[in-house]
Formats: structure tokens, C-alpha cells, sequence
């Protein structure tokens, strides 16, 4: 089964159907994995998860945008700072009202995910040398230090726990303003500002061939995205 991991989403629908297309992904054979933040930027939040929980498999894993989502479905409230980094966005997709597979769906996310060959899929990053069973879960949606330790060795970083480890979270465009895929060792980065001015990126985890939307502000022309964030 080939096995594909996709960047942060957030509300692009437009790009992920897009990216899929160009990688010619084949849902009933092939597995996507989310790493997180589908929600918040884009006009489509709502659109992105519809299609996501009908794909026979996929795996979402946690963002901290989803879980500001998740939050506001459960209870109603979305406070200030979630409505200004995106999630007005989200907000408007569901003024039709929000389903309750769709609330289901975040519910079931997982803060991590490790595959058969041992690479880890998480949002944000993790602390090494610490059991992920033991870790404060909130690092898992938001710590950026493991992304900065691997901008200071770059090719030269390792984490010896896995085999390869896939994040997102950070935007890559500072460094890579080509909005190419991030690989620093055995991390790589697949958040090349899809949210922002840059791409969606679809990526083959074993074969670590890649393929990316259009920018994705192309595609939602007179949409602010998260670029007044």
C-alpha cells in the first residue's frame, strides 16, 4: 500500500484535492495521512473534512488548529485568538450548522502516529530521548524546538529514535522560499505555507517523492487566508 502524508490543509480544499490529482492517489488502495491543521485559513474547513473522514484510510493526526476547532464544536466557544489566526474561516464554513461526524472526526484525531517502519507523524514535534507515552500532549501540537535544533545542524540532524520523523506547524517559505519540502536529516517538514502564500505538499513517505498544488492564495483569489493573521 502506498502510503502518502499531506502538509498542514488549513481550509484548502481546493489545493488538496489539487495536490492529490497530481500525485494520482487512489483512495481505496492507498493510505493519506494528515498531519494536522486542516482547519483555519481558507474558506473551506468544512469542505476538507467532509472528504477526509469518507477516505476508507485515512489518519488524521492532531494540530492545535484542529483542536481550537474541536474546542469550539464541543462548546460553542471560539475565543479571540483562534478567530484571528484563521479560524473565523472555520467558523463561517459551518454557519449551516455543524455535523456531528464532523465533530466525531477531530474527536478521533491522534496526536501521533507511528508507522510499520518505525517513522513518527506528528503535528508540531516532541522532546527525543523521552517516550512519547510519557510526553505533556500539548507538545505534540505545539513545540517548534525539535524544527530548530534541525535548522541549526540541518543535514547533519538525527533523531535516533525513528526512522524518519514527518512534521508540520512551522512553515518552511523563511528557508526555503521556493516552497520546497524541508529534509534535515531524518526530519522533514511538509508545512510549505499552504495557510499562507505558499503550497500544499503530498509526499510518498518511503519513496520521499513529492508533489505540490498551485500557491494556494491562487486558488482562493480575494480570500485573506492567514495572511492578515
Amino acid at each position: 500500500m502506498r502510503i502518502l502524508a499531506v502538509g498542514d490543509i488549513h481550509g484548502g480544499f481546493k489545493a488538496l484535492l489539487q495536490a492529490l490529482e497530481r500525485a494520482r492517489f487512489t483512495p481505496q488502495s492507498e493510505r493519506l495521512i494528515s498531519l494536522g491543521d486542516v482547519c483555519d485559513g481558507w474558506s473551506q474547513t468544512r469542505e476538507t473534512i467532509e472528504y477526509l473522514r469518507t477516505l476508507p484510510n485515512v489518519i488524521l493526526i492532531r494540530g492545535n488548529h484542529d483542536l481550537w476547532t474541536q474546542n469550539w464544536m464541543e462548546t460553542g466557544l471560539a475565543h479571540a485568538e483562534h478567530r484571528r489566526q484563521g479560524g473565523q474561516a472555520t467558523l463561517d464554513s459551518y454557519r449551516g450548522g455543524i455535523p456531528e461526524n464532523h465533530r466525531q472526526f477531530l474527536q478521533a484525531a491522534q496526536p501521533y502516529h507511528v508507522d510499520e517502519n518505525n517513522q513518527l507523524f506528528v503535528h508540531a514535534g516532541f522532546e527525543p530521548d523521552v517516550s512519547l507515552e510519557k510526553q505533556d500532549v500539548d507538545r505534540f501540537y505545539w513545540d517548534r524546538s525539535l524544527y530548530m535544533a534541525a535548522a541549526h545542524q540541518k543535514e547533519k540532524f538525527h533523531i535516533p529514535e525513528f526512522t524518519r520523523v514527518f512534521i508540520g506547524h512551522t512553515p518552511t517559505l523563511k528557508v526555503q522560499p521556493d516552497a520546497t519540502p524541508v529534509i534535515w536529516g531524518n526530519l522533514i517538514n511538509l508545512d510549505q505555507g499552504a495557510g499562507w502564500e505558499g503550497r500544499l505538499t503530498v509526499m510518498d513517505v518511503n519513496s520521499l517523492e513529492y508533489w505540490q498544488s498551485d500557491r494556494v492564495m491562487d486558488l482562493y483569489p480575494g480570500e485573506p487566508g492567514r495572511l492578515d493573521s
